[in-house]
């Protein structure tokens, strides 16, 4: 059991930060019962679960941000009036993409989602900009219309 575990009811929290009081004599309870329990990592605490249901839940998340990521390129893309560029998906083809394949098209997914997010993030400041421009514009005219009136 680590140092910082048994001295004065301190339990050290991640981070670095120090846990004291009720809640790390509980959680020093916790780490004792699981000790007890000859439970080495905490990933065994649900010993039903096996590797393969872990990978395949950790897939299924993986996957199912991917889809996340496609739905909102398409919906930018549709939105920006370029769905003609939109190929459409062939169903026919079932074949399975390798996982390196996989890999290159999660990272490209990400950087399109990031460099799109960034462009409109970009296209709002200069939209910004463009209106507050259009405003100072208005005001030199119309000081310079009052002067001119005024004949000074």
């Amino acid at each position: 059991m680590p140092a910082d575990y048994a001295e004065g009811h301190c339990l050290r929290l991640r981070g670095g930060a120090r846990a004291t009081g009720a809640s790390a004599v509980q959680g020093r309870e916790w780490f004792l019962k699981i000790e007890n329990l000859k439970i080495s990592t905490p990933l065994q605490l649900n010993y039903r679960v096996g590797i393969f249901q872990r990978t395949y839940v950790r897939e299924i998340r993986r996957l199912t941000e991917l889809e996340r990521c496609i739905r909102y390129i398409e919906r930018e893309v549709v939105d920006g009036g370029a769905a003609d560029h939109i190929p459409p998906i062939d169903v026919s083809q079932t074949s399975v993409s390798s996982q390196r394949e996989m890999l290159e098209l999660e990272t490209r997914l990400y950087d399109l989602e990031r460099d799109i997010r960034q462009f409109l993030k970009n296209e709002a400041q200069i939209l910004r900009n463009y209106n507050d421009l259009q405003q100072c514009k208005s005001v030199y005219e119309k000081v310079e219309a009052f002067f001119n009136v005024v004949g000074l």
